[in-house]
């Protein structure tokens, strides 16, 4: 069972791919944008990780048939889609 052992404060918005574990060299891998806030820090046995919420980031998006869509500035596009 998990038990919450303080907070982490992220000061601004970041991007953080939505699978930490994923090595991709052409840089397509989703990712999520958190904002700025205070996050829980759980502790879990061995483990100690903080649960941070976001939005998927729709900065390029697969259309298919290898058809991917950019934005025009290059940045990043907020969803509606919400991730933990």
């Amino acid at each position: 069972m998990r038990e919450q052992i303080g907070t982490v404060r992220i000061t601004r918005t970041r991007i953080y791919k939505l699978d930490p574990w994923v090595h991709d060299p052409l840089d397509t891998a989703a990712t999520v944008i958190v904002e700025p806030g205070e996050y829980p820090v759980y502790a879990d046995g061995l483990s100690r990780y903080w649960r941070m919420t976001g939005v998927l980031n729709h900065q390029m998006a697969r259309l298919g048939d290898g058809m991917f869509s950019f934005p025009a500035d290059g940045g990043d596009v907020p969803s509606e889609d919400d991730v933990v």
